[in-house]
């Protein structure tokens, strides 16, 4: 079976030029010069954000990954034995720097986790505290109607508590956003 009606040999050209083109070529980019000159031609130095990313190590190497993406053949030739295609490069690589955030977004952060792990401990102990107060109400008391009361009482406060739980979650999962994304706006910036 060939592409578009064409002769064996095209067929088998383009098949296996569209494998070598599209298969990844990893390489080696060199050090700190050519990582310089990736980043002054894709990056551009003024759109850097050295508050995200730390500047580059001049010991580190670059590891660079090039590769065709395909998109469509637009035409095969059988005279020329030559086909015409569409595609685009794809380069990819990787920062070799461990970065971490700056002081005062970690330290948000963390602050957040604790907000989260003491309002799931108030959920845990209010829920714990309704079972009791339901059971010993069911057992001791006899009256139908004290146990209909306690019962309903403790479930408006069990809801009352989870929407100011869900509340404070969303305030706080909100300011910390507004925290992170001013602190990157500003750091950008720099």
């Amino acid at each position: 079976m060939t592409l578009i009606g064409q002769s064996p040999l095209v067929t088998v050209s383009c098949v296996v030029a569209v494998i070598l083109l599209t298969a990844p070529q990893p390489g080696r980019a060199g050090t700190y010069q050519n990582a310089t000159s990736l980043l002054d031609t894709l990056l551009t130095r003024s759109g850097y954000n050295a508050q995200v990313r730390p500047l580059l190590n001049q010991d580190d190497t670059l590891y660079v990954l090039l590769m065709f993406q395909l998109l469509s053949i637009v035409e095969v030739n059988d005279v020329t034995q030559s086909f015409t295609c569409n595609g685009f490069m794809v380069i990819l690589w990787q920062d070799q720097v461990r970065c971490s955030g700056s002081s005062s977004s970690s330290s948000s952060s963390s602050s957040s986790r604790v907000v989260v792990v003491v309002i799931a401990v108030i959920v845990v102990v209010v829920l714990v505290v309704v079972v009791v107060v339901v059971v010993v109400v069911v057992v001791v008391g006899g009256g139908g109607g004290v146990v209909v009361i306690v019962v309903v009482v403790v479930v408006v406060v069990v809801l009352v508590v989870a929407v100011v739980v869900v509340v404070v979650v969303v305030v706080v999962v909100v300011v910390v956003a507004a925290v992170i994304i001013l602190a990157v706006v500003v750091g950008g910036g720099k």
